[in-house]
């Protein structure tokens, strides 16, 4: 089964859709091939905003951002795109956590995470 993951990201469509746009074909199918794997699809679009975003989780997902093509390009695309993204990893390991929060003042959504056991 190997290591697994938990994923959560909100991007701002507009921005996404123009830099994926500039990509080849193929490339471009393997990100959106990969977006239909995701357990959660929604586009989001806050009060006041004048973007739409989409938000994308996986529940149990293989995320190696240097291993598959698609990844690495959503790994580049989230340093070059850090104020309308924001990008949470939940590993299988409890230390392993990586967030990346926006830092725009008119992105209306932030991902937040908590392990917890509940009955």
């Amino acid at each position: 089964m190997g290591y697994r993951s938990q994923v959560g990201i909100v991007f701002q469509i507009e921005d996404f859709e123009e830099k994926l746009g500039k990509e080849p074909q193929d490339l471009q199918d393997r990100v959106r091939a990969a977006f239909k794997q995701a357990s959660v699809d929604r586009e989001l679009k806050g009060e006041g905003s004048d973007f739409h975003y989409r938000l994308l989780y996986w529940a149990d997902v293989k995320w190696y951002d240097d291993a598959y093509a698609e990844l690495v390009w959503l790994r580049n695309y989230r340093v070059t795109a850090p104020s309308t993204t924001t990008f949470v990893r939940l590993g299988d390991d409890v230390e392993d956590v990586v967030e990346e929060y926006n830092d725009a003042d008119d992105c209306p959504f932030d991902l937040s995470w908590q392990r917890e056991i509940t009955w």
